[in-house]
């Protein structure tokens, strides 16, 4: 899944729409989130990463892959400790 943009309160509906189809039964054994195209991130990225890891099976592992500098601003801030069963790759460096 591609995020994109600002993730903001404003798209708290589309964030809370995408955990409930993320945490399906069917959910593969790992879910990539792409932040790379973020442009803003508040404390509604944490929380959509801490919801959706509660709410996805166990064994699934949720993947925050190439987030743009101002999502990694937000997820250094928090130490990651919003949402356990996260693994964080940052993008590849030149």
């Amino acid at each position: 899944m591609d995020l994109v943009g600002d993730v903001d309160t404003a798209a708290l509906c589309l964030l809370s729409e995408a955990v409930d189809w993320l945490a399906d039964d069917d959910v593969p054994p790992g879910v990539l989130i792409d932040l790379a195209a973020v442009t803003f991130a508040g404390s509604a990225l944490l929380n959509f990463l801490a919801r959706l890891s509660r709410r996805m099976p166990a064994g699934t592992e949720l993947i925050v892959w190439r987030p743009s500098a101002r999502a990694s601003l937000v997820l250094r801030a928090s130490s990651g400790r919003s949402a356990p069963r996260t693994t964080f790759l940052p993008a590849e460096q030149s």
